[in-house]
């Protein structure tokens, strides 16, 4: 569950992509009580929380850190580049 937590916002954003995946495939195959069927309500839930998770880690790996990290970089320069301005009026 903490491995889900901290892809939580990511897994919001896939799940209903992926669960549109899932029902499209199931119905080009003809399966249009599939929803109905309490029977298959486990496995649907399984490969869609691991389809889900699986997207959102490669999400989180490839799109969300390195934005945080650069955003981190970039605020921080900012400060700097704040600081030197403010040290430059007061000097000058």
């Amino acid at each position: 569950m903490i491995f889900l937590g901290k892809l939580s916002f990511v897994v919001y954003i896939f799940n209903f992509f992926v669960l549109d995946i899932i029902r499209t495939v199931l119905l080009s195959f003809n399966f249009e009580q599939i929803w109905l069927s309490t029977l298959l309500l486990l496995p649907i839930f399984s490969v869609t929380v691991v389809l889900t998770s699986g997207i959102a880690f490669i999400s989180k790996r490839i799109i969300e850190d390195p934005a945080i990290t650069y955003g981190h970089k970039l605020s921080q320069s900012i400060a700097v580049a704040g600081l030197r301005v403010e040290k430059s009026l007061i000097r000058g």
